[in-house]
C-alpha cells in the first residue's frame, strides 16, 4: 500500500482519510475530480486495484500539457 500511495501522490493524489481497512485517495484528472477506494488485504493489495491505478496514470499521461496550463499566463 505504501508503494501505491506513492504513485499516487507523484500524480497529485492525495490520502484523504483511511476508513477500516479502505484508503481513500482524492484528486484530479483532466478537469473531473477523482475518488478512489483501495481496500487494504494483508499482506498486499489486490492486483486488480494496482491494475486501475495504473490505468489512472496512463490516463494522467495522455492529457496534453496545454489543459495543465489553461488559464496560466505564460
Amino acid at each position: 500500500m505504501r508503494e501505491l500511495q506513492s504513485v499516487l501522490e507523484s500524480f497529485g493524489f492525495v490520502l484523504d482519510r483511511i476508513t477500516g481497512s479502505h484508503y481513500v485517495f482524492v484528486g484530479v484528472v483532466g478537469d473531473r475530480g477523482v475518488t478512489l477506494v483501495i481496500p487494504q488485504r494483508v499482506p498486499h493489495v489486490k492486483p486488480g486495484y494496482v491494475r486501475d491505478v495504473l490505468a489512472l496514470v496512463d490516463q494522467i499521461e495522455r492529457i496534453p500539457e496545454e489543459e495543465d496550463d489553461s488559464g496560466k499566463d505564460s
